[in-house]
């Protein structure tokens, strides 16, 4: 019988590990790290005013409103890099299914860029940081959705 491998993303804002599972019993193995300083994309900063008004006297009509905050900018530009590699990863190691966990928000950001492959092969997500978790203590979290 085949060993089902499992691709497993812990992620918070700042830094991602992805691991590895062979089968029942083997634990997990880093595969690799990122952090969002390697990225110039997620460390841009962004001017903290908006620019000239447009508008009369009173209004709130800018020209440059943002609708999302830099922190969330910056937080999607890491998620970006983060499912790259997954996909990478994915694409090289022969997996069968993906799990996930993430802080909440960042988690969100993962799942709204998860492609077709990734998405159908989404086995749990939990909205839980774990990245400063050991492997031993990730079996322990995952333990309830899947057995490592």
């Amino acid at each position: 019988m085949k060993a089902v491998r499992t691709l497993v993303v812990i992620a918070n804002e700042a830094n991602a590990r992805l691991f590895e599972n062979e089968g029942v019993g083997k634990g997990l193995s880093l595969l690799e790290s990122l952090d969002k300083t390697q990225f110039a994309d997620a460390e841009t900063r962004y001017a903290d005013a908006p620019g000239k008004s447009s508008a009369a006297p009173g209004m709130a009509g800018h020209a440059m409103d943002r609708n999302q905050s830099e922190r969330d900018q910056m937080r999607e530009a890491f998620a970006r890099h983060v499912l790259n590699a997954a996909e990478a990863q994915w694409k090289r190691g022969g997996f069968d299914r993906l799990a996930m966990s993430a802080s909440p928000k960042m988690l969100g950001s993962l799942r709204a860029g998860l492609s077709a492959p990734l998405k159908g092969a989404l086995a749990v997500d939990l909205d839980k940081d774990l990245s400063h978790a050991t492997p031993a203590e990730l079996v322990d979290h995952f333990g309830k959705h899947i057995v490592f």
